[in-house]
């Protein structure tokens, strides 16, 4: 098959296609749940089962619509198609017999010694007379569309060129260099373009999630808009494994290049587990570390540029020092250590130490701090400016200080729950040893990151280690929460708030199911325990309306500066009457110039029995006007 078989339903559906394909008296209708992006991967895939073996592809998709009009009509049709092919079979069968008798006749005829004996053939294959969907195929080789693509060879490290997705602009820079010193070709397609969305929607079941259709497109186009050649580059795509459809992204775009007209194209899939094998890549010890230390770098490199650049005292000067750091890294990964702009060598702890001093000189305006407002959610949306919409220029532009969580964690959180699953389920336990070693080596490689930043006396956040991220996400879901970001977009949440980032943006694609999980449906118990939690879901995807987000993110912020102010009051108050100050308690009901008071601003954004908004997709005028009377 073309996909990579996750699931247990999956594989019965898969089954029950071929079963069709032997059956002249069976018929095929696959119910597909609206908004279930799993099925973006069967129903392609039950599709070209059917297709390939010349039989009817019937899927009805079900929603909370009643009108099962449409629904009738198909299934109408259905029948009326499996009629016609009844019809020709028999008329194909009735041919072959008249045409055999004649045959037979003419042969007697021409005989001419009645005792002279007629050979008969007995080699003939029963398929030849099988009339079945699957014996109208047997004679010639049937294959599944788009299942196998050319592998990447090692001819061609030499004489392609691999293209690689953007995911994070500041963690995906440095690995080009990284990759050419190793001795391979790469290019980073830096942005995806609305043409390229369009291509992916184009050439991607539309109901896959919207980093697939973002990913895809973004390779597809490279090649559409001319200003690549596919019979020299090869394209790069990841595997997560597990139960993240990421894992097909691959089957996806071999579909993908099929159907646009460039079959002969090589999909590099790369993945820890080693998934699929491609003789030209290796992913090397070397490949990994360096790779790893990467990611740690963009992590520190991020943290210091997000903490200086809205309270830069020159305009530009945060930017030029992250270019000017950018280019650093990326001479230390392609030259061994040695960099020109640094005018030298430099080991791996010093990069990170110069450059976390090098941010912490650098001249700030003297205000108070700003709201900060973190950025949370799926790792592509939450990390690629192109499918956020820029949320963190937004943010700073609204006078806000952005605070996105680092990279790191997403690689570790499903080792650091290695032991709970063998206590749980009792999978797992032979490797429990070696995943609890792996966290702790990751954990060594980052640790003079963490010390870099805690040299600032404060200034940046230096996230917690991951088992105590873990052990507060267990407070208010199961670790056992493991599709998409998991367990850890909570975490990443709770320990936003817990350093002074209250006000969240929770970036949802459109159809990741797992992510809509422990992001919004913990949105009401993380605001049941912290009250000041000022957090807004933010759906993406290539029909959604920016001026729809932006309105959403620009009310969180107001949000954010009415909190604020009412904070700013209740310390002025407990300077001025202390005994004052004990009724204001978290200021909410403390009124601003126009007169609408915090709590009416969140009333805004949704019901809320404990006070704090539940969901800003649902209105309470009625709230608002209990609350004010």
């Amino acid at each position: 098959m073309r996909v990579r078989d996750q699931w247990a339903y999956h594989s019965r559906l898969y089954r029950a296609a071929e079963l069709v394909t032997r059956a002249d008296d069976l018929e095929l209708v696959q119910l597909n749940s609206f908004g279930c992006g799993v099925d973006a991967v069967t129903t392609d895939q039950v599709q070209e089962i059917l297709e390939s073996a010349g039989g009817v592809y019937t899927t009805l998709k079900i929603d909370e619509v009643s009108n099962l009009g449409a629904a009738t009509i198909r299934l109408r049709s259905l029948a009326a198609a499996s009629e016609a092919r009844r019809r020709q079979r028999e008329e194909e069968a009735a041919g072959t017999g008249e045409r055999a008798a004649a045959d037979g006749a003419a042969v007697v005829e021409e005989t001419q010694d009645p005792a002279e004996s007629i050979e008969i053939d007995t080699t003939a294959s029963p398929a030849d007379g099988d009339h079945t969907l699957a014996g109208r195929v047997a004679r010639s080789e049937r294959s599944l569309p788009a299942a196998t693509t050319p592998m990447f060879t090692d001819e061609m490290r030499r004489t392609h060129t691999i293209l690689m997705p953007q995911m994070s602009p500041i963690h995906f820079r440095p690995l080009v260099p990284l990759m050419r010193r190793l001795g391979y070709k790469v290019e980073l397609l830096e942005s995806a373009s609305k043409a390229d969305l369009e291509v992916g929607l184009r050439y991607v079941n539309n109901d896959a999630c919207f980093p697939a259709i973002m990913v895809i497109g973004q390779l597809i186009g490279a090649f559409e808009d001319g200003t690549h050649d596919p019979d020299k580059c090869v394209v790069a795509i990841s595997q997560t494994g597990g139960m993240c459809r990421a894992t097909n992204y691959a089957a996806m775009l071999r579909k993908g290049l099929r159907e646009a007209g460039y079959p002969q194209i090589p999909v590099l899939a790369v993945s820890l587990q080693g998934i699929e094998e491609n003789p030209g890549f290796k992913l090397t010890p070397t490949m990994a570390y360096k790779a790893l230390q990467g990611v740690v770098i963009g992590d520190t490199l991020s943290t210091c540029l997000l903490r200086v650049r809205p309270y830069e005292a020159a305009p530009g000067s945060a930017q030029a020092l992250y270019e000017r750091w950018n280019t650093i890294i990326c001479e230390f990964f392609e030259h061994k250590g040695r960099s020109a702009t640094w005018g030298g060598r430099i080991g791996y702890r010093r990069l990170l130490r110069e450059m976390v001093r090098e941010f912490d000189a650098l001249p700030l305006e003297d205000v108070p701090r700003k709201p900060r407002v973190g950025v949370v959610g799926e790792i592509l949306v939450k990390f690629q400016p192109d499918a956020n919409n820029h949320v963190v220029d937004v943010i700073e532009a609204e006078g806000c200080e952005a605070v996105v969580p680092g990279l790191l964690a997403f690689f570790l959180n499903g080792m650091t729950t290695a032991q709970w699953k063998a206590d749980t389920y009792g999978i797992g336990t032979d490797t429990v040893y070696q995943k609890k070693a792996g966290v702790w080596f990751i954990e060594q490689v980052q640790a003079p990151a963490r010390a870099a930043l805690a040299a600032a006396g404060g200034k940046f956040d230096v996230e917690s280690p991951i088992a105590e991220m873990a052990e507060k996400a267990s407070q208010i879901l199961s670790l056992g929460n493991q599709a998409g970001e998991g367990w850890l977009l909570t975490a990443e949440m709770v320990e936003l708030i817990e350093h002074g980032a209250p006000n969240i943006v929770c970036c949802q694609p459109f159809a990741c199911l797992p992510n809509h999980v422990v992001g919004k449906g913990m949105f009401r118990e993380i605001r049941r325990r912290y009250p000041q939690a000022n957090i807004v879901g933010i759906d993406y995807d290539p029909g959604a309306s920016e001026v729809n987000q932006l309105n959403r993110i620009k009310l969180m912020i107001s949000t954010a500066f009415m909190m604020r102010q009412d904070a700013d009051r209740e310390e002025v108050a407990h300077v001025q009457s202390p005994s004052a100050a004990g009724r204001l308690l978290t200021g909410i009901d403390n009124a601003s110039d126009d007169g609408r008071t915090t709590r009416d601003l969140i009333a805004d954004l949704g019901p809320a029995p404990d006070g704090t908004p539940t969901s800003p997709d649902v209105a309470a005028p009625e709230r608002v006007g209990a609350d004010r009377a």
